[in-house]
């Protein structure tokens, strides 16, 4: 069996820390995703804070699932150490690493509509030779495909987006989030300029419940200012995705490399950026 050494625990709020201070709390160095909060040792202490006790990621995922009403996207994790490691590249070349506020990619919509989690063939549901399987809110098996994922990434994650999005599904999600009165309004009121502040706001509070109804509105919207702003939304909500212990997919450990670009002399302002991804382990059982 193959742990991870991190506990997911409850994600730290970035939404109100500048991403300059969560760069400097890092001090440059290496932060460690997937199975554990952003835990870092308090300033001045030698010594690391104990690991907190160990949580199955599948349960949590599905717990996550139900919670939002959100369907799930189950990477099937081989046995054998070697098998993993190449999984685990895999992996790396399907979650896109984007700068802050740029347009999301197709692999980040896709995360961002879905819980992604990592496990065994028995526990995803899986059918025979089998590499994803798609769960629905309650974790149900929806449907499973024998996705050769050391394929480009580009031909995997369109396959992945027709297994995701295809035969209604996209359309489906966004009219589950859409129930929710909150983000119903508040993506129709973003169209009144006088109420958008408010209303996007709305939406970032939300912002995990109501990705897909996001992005299935970016999908068909044609209003170009509008346009903007769910664009807008996305990006940040990608951003916290990727600096994530929780809502990364669930059951993989990542080393994550942030840097923060020097500033331009004019505005004073850097946009930070993740410079690399270096798989470590699947927690599996």
């Amino acid at each position: 069996m193959s742990e991870a050494k991190n506990d997911l625990g409850p994600t730290q709020n970035l939404g109100h820390t500048s991403r300059r201070d969560f760069l400097r709390a890092l001090g440059g160095a290496g932060l460690i995703l997937g199975l554990g909060q952003l835990g870092l040792p308090s300033r001045g202490s030698a010594q690391e804070a104990p690991l907190p006790k160990q949580v199955d990621p599948v349960k949590l995922a599905l717990e996550r699932l139900k919670s939002l009403r959100l369907d799930g996207l189950v990477i099937v994790v081989p046995e054998g150490a070697k098998a993993q490691a190449a999984l685990g590249k895999q992996l790396q070349g399907l979650i896109p690493i984007v700068q802050a506020h740029r347009p999301v990619p197709l692999g980040g919509e896709l995360l961002l509509q879905v819980v992604w989690v990592c496990a065994s063939a028995e526990r995803a549901q899986a059918k025979a030779g089998e590499t994803v399987v798609l769960l629905d809110p309650s974790g149900k098996r929806v449907a499973g495909l024998k996705l050769d994922l050391s394929a480009k990434p580009a031909e995997s994650l369109k396959k992945l987006q027709a297994l995701i999005e295809g035969e209604g599904r996209l359309e489906k999600r966004a009219k589950r989030a859409r129930e929710n009165p909150k983000i119903a309004a508040a993506l129709d009121g973003m169209r009144d300029p006088k109420q958008a502040g408010d209303h996007y706001s709305t939406l970032h509070t939300h912002f995990a419940e109501a990705a897909p109804a996001i992005v299935a509105q970016l999908r068909a919207e044609q209003d170009q200012e509008l346009l903007g702003n769910l664009k807008g939304l996305l990006g940040q909500g990608y951003w916290r995705l990727l600096n994530s212990a929780q809502t990364f997919p669930y059951g993989v450990t990542w080393k994550l490399n942030v840097e923060e670009a020097e500033p331009c002399p004019p505005c004073g302002m850097a946009a930070p950026s993740l410079s690399g991804r270096e798989f470590l382990r699947f927690y599996t059982r």
